[in-house]
C-alpha cells in the first residue's frame, strides 16, 4: 500500500488521568478531604471549562 501526501497512524496511546496524591485523579467517589477552596463532592478538576 502506498501512501503519498497522506497522513498514516501506526498507533497513538491516549491517557487522561492525574494523581491520587495531587488530587487530580478522576474518582468515582469524592475525595474525602477535598483540596482547599473545592466543594465537598470534589471529584477531580476539570479540563473542560465552560
Amino acid at each position: 500500500m502506498k501512501y503519498k501526501n497522506h497522513l498514516k497512524l501506526g498507533g497513538f496511546k491516549f491517557s487522561d488521568d492525574g494523581s491520587p496524591q495531587g488530587k487530580t485523579a478522576w474518582l468515582t467517589k469524592p475525595y474525602l478531604v477535598p483540596p482547599e477552596g473545592q466543594s465537598k463532592d470534589y471529584r477531580r478538576l476539570s479540563d473542560i471549562h465552560r
